[in-house]
């Protein structure tokens, strides 16, 4: 070579040649790229795609496996490698740079927006190969004046990251672990409520069960005591009663400052309240004191469960909360085990150990006039054809006139 110009100039001339016909073969037919590729690579190429190196015996499947591209070349570099070799035109440095779109659509028009999927946009792309001189063939094939190279490196790269590539920011990685922290922990205590859910449920229907037995032995024992008592000829003497229903008749009006106070501490404050209160001295006391302002009786179970079911209120936080559902009874009452409205229904009804925490619990009854009305001398006491005083069992009667 007789100058340096002459060699760039030379090497550079080659470099344009062969990145035309490289990519020309690239590009080509998915049926035609790999025979026309394999001119390109000597025996002994190296090379690198993405990263992953490739065996020169393996590059025709390779080929093959790729998809359909278009090369848009924006840029190349070419230098000849210095002292490669003193009697040959040297080896060549090659870079190229551009974009690269892989599929049938190709590159957009300048100034579009893209409408294909992400993985067939256009990428930037990167090349690098280093060239060694190839002597013409023998029979002269090649024309005078250009030199032929074959590839013995091919480093290829694609400079922007797939959509699974694609670095996240630190923060968003954070609140998606801590997403998907809080998802998994709901789903976990949605798993264990639903058990808890499920085997409260069992413990419910067992307790309504034992229920059931109970009041239907209780009921055919005093059938049998009866039964026994008049086969003997003798009178059968119930059992005192343990539980009253209370409910008040009468206004607000002339009422002495005693009666009053009863009535405030029997939460009776309206016409037609009711309340379940237990039997003792102390209550049978305060009931004859306000005898002219109430009535009460016995209820059966069949009033105390129609009561508590259709007229039902709890007392939570100060406020008047219908019992619409077991978890309402279970938040106020689950340290006594009262779990569920059975379970009200029979502490009132048996007056069981825990009768006072469920009787305030409940709030005090609100029942509507009684249908058909109330006798003509109603603030008469019961047993003189009024409605005022103690009426024993009759008071379940009134109960599902007013109910």
């Amino acid at each position: 070579m007789s100058s340096v110009e002459e060699l760039v100039g030379q090497s550079t001339r080659q470099a344009e040649v062969f990145v035309k016909q490289y990519y020309a073969a690239l590009d080509s037919a998915l049926d035609l790229r790999t025979a026309k590729l394999a001119p390109f690579y000597s025996h002994e190429a190296r090379v690198s795609w993405n990263g992953n190196p490739v065996a020169f015996v393996e590059l025709p499947g390779f080929v093959d496996a790729l998809p359909k591209s278009d090369h848009a070349i924006q840029a190349f570099d070419c230098h000849p490698i210095a002292g490669s070799s003193t009697d040959s035109p040297p080896s060549l440095v090659l870079s190229v740079t551009g974009q690269v779109a892989h599929g049938s659509r190709g590159h957009p028009p300048p100034g579009t927006a893209p409408k294909q999927p992400f993985e067939t946009l256009p990428r930037v792309f990167s090349q690098t190969f280093i060239l060694v001189f190839q002597p013409p063939a023998a029979n002269g094939s090649t024309p005078q004046g250009e030199l032929t190279y074959t590839i013995m490196s091919d480093s290829y790269s694609t400079t922007v990251p797939s959509h699974q590539d694609i670095l996240v920011p630190e923060t968003l990685l954070k609140k998606r672990k801590s997403t998907e922290k809080s998802r998994e922990e709901k789903k976990s205590a949605a798993l264990e409520a639903r058990k808890a859910r499920k085997a409260k449920r069992e413990v419910i229907f067992k307790r309504a069960e034992q229920y059931v037995n109970e009041y239907a032995a209780k009921e055919k024992e005093e059938i049998r005591l009866r039964r026994a008592a008049k086969a003997a000829g003798d009178f059968y003497v119930p059992a005192q009663p343990k539980v009253y229903f209370v409910m008040r008749i009468k206004g607000i009006n002339n009422i002495a400052p005693k009666p009053r106070k009863i009535l405030q501490l029997l939460r009776l404050l309206q016409i037609n309240n009711g309340v379940f209160i237990k039997v003792t001295k102390a209550t049978s006391q305060m009931l004859l004191a306000v005898e002219p302002y109430i009535t009460y009786g016995e209820p059966n179970l069949k009033t105390v469960r129609e009561l508590i079911y259709k007229r039902g209120y709890g007392k939570i936080n100060k406020q008047r909360i219908p019992l619409s559902s077991n978890a309402v009874i279970e938040s106020a009452l689950g340290k006594y085990g009262i779990i569920s409205i059975e379970d009200v229904v029979h502490e009132i009804a048996t007056a069981g150990p825990n009768f006072k925490a469920v009787s305030n619990f409940l709030w005090p009854f609100k029942l509507s006039n009684p249908l058909g009305g109330s006798k003509t001398r109603k603030f008469k006491t019961f047993i003189e054809g009024g409605e005022t005083g103690k009426r024993e069992h009759f008071i379940n009667d009134l109960v599902r006139k007013s109910n």
